[in-house]
């Protein structure tokens, strides 16, 4: 039972990357698929009305934390206070760019308003790429199993770390460049015209970079957690989020050949489920990895709820999970619909 609601957890992290990441990505791009306010604009319209029904996801995704595993909860939230107040103030002033830019005709004003979302959706992709990769380092635990991560220490990967350090910012830099790549590949294919072709250039680019950057982050994940990847291959969990990824990654190269948005989006929508399900099975148990050597690290088991609790909430989960359904269908049905320059 444990297993399976950490497999929840990752899920729902995995469509929160996918749905929302295609928004956050469509403002890290604005600029460079844009020629023309006029293209910002259509960029823009691309995201509709939905563009913040996705952060339900990651709401949700709180919301089972602390029902599953509050412990691990309790000490994440508390913990990660500061990153999770960076990440409030980006959410909140992408909104806040996003719905009143074209509330006065002025070109200086949507200038202004223009840079603000492209700089919040920058910084919200960099800061949940720090985040992640914090969580695959490690965080400072004490033996209360409390922890506290100051903007940056030494910028060391042991001991008493911070959130900034020679691994954790180019996990943030390659999620940026990953997230960015989505979006512009969303953007090329619910786009016409000029503005497709552009859109599916700067996809073609970003996600070039994307897989050239793969790699490093490979390597350097390799030596910051040693057995991450050998534990990742014994564990059969993880072989589906590996499949996703090799998947993806020949979509990706099939709609590179051919320059063509409809191969990259589906590519880079498996790319990026099939890595946060690969990570998650292959943390597992660990929730929270220790940096200190006097401290021991959160696993799931010692941190879940009783599993009698478990398994009648999953009955309310499974009804909850038939409406998410219903309302995943509605709002992909509702962005298909394309943008033209009218």
């Amino acid at each position: 039972m444990v297993e399976l609601w950490y497999g929840i957890l990752v899920l729902m992290l995995a469509a929160y990357l996918v749905l929302d990441g295609w928004n956050i990505g469509c403002g890290v791009v604005h600029f460079a698929l844009s020629a023309s306010p006029q293209e910002r604009r259509l960029n823009l319209r691309g995201l509709g009305p939905s563009w913040s029904w996705h952060e339900v996801w990651l709401i949700s995704f709180g919301g089972t934390l602390f029902m599953a595993f509050p412990t691990v909860y309790a000490s994440s939230f508390a913990g990660f206070y500061f990153a999770f107040f960076l990440v409030l103030w980006a959410f909140i002033l992408r909104g806040i760019a996003i719905e009143v830019r074209n509330m006065i005709d002025d070109g200086m004003w949507h200038s202004v308003w223009d840079a603000l979302f492209w700089l919040s959706s920058t910084l919200l992709a960099l800061l949940i790429g720090v985040s992640a990769g914090n969580l695959l380092r490690g965080v400072p635990l004490d033996r209360h199993g409390d922890f506290t991560l100051p903007f940056f220490t030494d910028f060391g990967v042991r001991g008493a770390v911070g959130l900034l350090d020679w691994f954790t910012i180019p996990v943030g830099l390659f999620t940026v460049l990953a997230l960015g790549a989505h979006g512009a590949s969303y953007a090329a294919v619910h786009a016409s015209g000029e503005f497709r072709a552009r859109a599916t250039a700067t996809a073609r680019r970003w996600w070039l970079a994307v897989l050239a950057g793969l790699p490093v982050i490979t390597v350097l994940t390799a030596c910051v957690r040693a057995g991450f990847f050998p534990h990742l291959l014994a564990t059969p969990l993880a072989w589906p989020g590996v499949a996703l990824v090799l998947g993806g990654a020949a979509l990706l190269g099939r709609g590179l050949w051919r320059g063509d948005a409809r191969w990259l989006f589906p590519g880079g929508c498996a790319v990026l489920a099939g890595l946060c399900i690969a990570a998650g099975a292959a943390m597992f148990p660990v929730m929270l990895l220790s940096t200190t050597a006097d401290a021991p690290s959160e696993c799931a088991q010692a941190s879940a709820i009783p599993h009698a609790t478990l398994g009648a909430t999953l009955l309310w989960w499974g009804a909850a999970a038939l409406l998410v359904g219903g309302y995943l269908y509605f709002v992909l049905r509702h962005a298909s619909q394309g943008v033209d320059a009218h």
